[in-house]
């Protein structure tokens, strides 16, 4: 997901206050161009505590775990008993540090940092942003190749596809 992308959604769809921050410079910058204000997002480092304001409830953290060396350090330095959204793919990657395989491997990994209260997968979208021209010459390109057929379709495997398992609990 681009940078903001989420805190976009949020801002349009619903009432939800959000702050974030990047250790990137340029991520901010693209998350401020996108939602008109250079307010929402600052630099920080996950993996000091002194990055997280005293005052969350919820701690959004997608696409982030799986890059770190300490990512259970990073959850130390999570609020207790704050509200815990997270995401981790299912596939590998030349930047990922670790990913997994099953839902008890996510279980295992941080259940004894979170509470984890709902696990559940999203596989990757095969084709984005097409229009439906595009998409059915997708479909006439891949007429031969059924596993690819059945991916554009929406019917591919999650294990096969890949995708994230997401999880959604209490910080211990």
């Amino acid at each position: 997901m681009a940078p903001a992308q989420f805190a976009k959604m949020l801002s349009e769809k619903t009432r939800i206050k959000y702050n974030g921050f990047d250790f990137s410079d340029a991520a901010i910058q693209k998350a401020s161009n996108l939602l008109g204000t250079n307010k929402i997002f600052a630099i920080g480092d996950a993996t000091k505590a002194t990055s997280y304001p005293s005052t969350y409830t919820t701690i959004v953290c997608t696409e982030v775990l799986e890059h770190l060396n300490d990512d259970l350090g990073v959850i130390d330095n999570w609020k207790q008993g704050a509200l815990c959204i997270c995401s981790v793919p299912n596939y590998d990657s030349v930047y990922h540090t670790r990913f997994f395989q099953t839902k008890d491997e996510v279980i295992s990994r941080y259940g004894r940092k979170i509470n984890i209260l709902e696990l559940c997968t999203v596989k990757k979208p095969i084709l984005t942003n097409l229009s439906i021209s595009n998409y059915f010459r997708e479909l006439r390109w891949n007429r031969y190749k059924p596993k690819r057929l059945m991916e554009i379709m929406g019917l591919g495997d999650f294990n096969n596809i890949g995708g994230w398992f997401i999880f959604i609990g209490y910080k211990l």
